[in-house]
């Protein structure tokens, strides 16, 4: 049975994830301690994909101004990510889940299609905001950055 998807207020689940150049990140050293947006997306160099990643590039500059750790996960391994990354100048890192153990996690996981879903997390480990829509791309970045930027309590939008 699929876990239900984690919601705001909720603290994040601390995980450890292979990363795009082969290296393993422990999130205990981000969550608790700074802001973060970890979104998951279907596919490397899908269409929709490809769309929600560059708007996270776009907006770069805002997050990591702020000091906000982005984290894109999919199912896909770390080479692809890696080409993925290069081919579309993705400042940020990528995220290998090809078991679902992170989807599962954080309750995102299930359906013949891999959802997209987006959480801002606070500096303070605590879901902010929880936005899903597999068309609606420029949704996952302006709920993350009205959770993250705009606010400060642990609700968010």
């Amino acid at each position: 049975m699929a876990r239900k998807t984690l919601k705001p207020g909720e603290i994040a689940p601390v995980f450890q994830v292979t990363l795009d150049d082969g290296s393993v990140l422990d999130a205990s050293t981000i969550l608790g301690h700074q802001p973060m947006i970890l979104y998951f997306y279907p596919k490397d160099e899908t269409y929709g994909c490809t769309r929600e990643a560059c708007a996270f590039r776009d907006s770069w500059e805002i997050f990591s101004h702020a000091g906000i750790y982005v984290l894109g996960v999919s199912a896909d391994p770390p080479s692809l990510h890696t080409r993925f990354r290069q081919n579309h100048s993705l400042p940020f890192r990528l995220a290998s889940d090809p078991e679902g153990h992170l989807r599962a996690l954080y309750g995102v996981d299930g359906g013949w299609l891999p959802r997209r879903v987006t959480f801002a997390i606070g500096p303070d480990g605590r879901i902010r905001s929880v936005f899903e829509s597999q068309i609606d791309i420029r949704g996952h970045i302006e709920s993350a950055k009205k959770a993250l930027l705009l606010t400060s309590g642990p609700e968010g939008s």
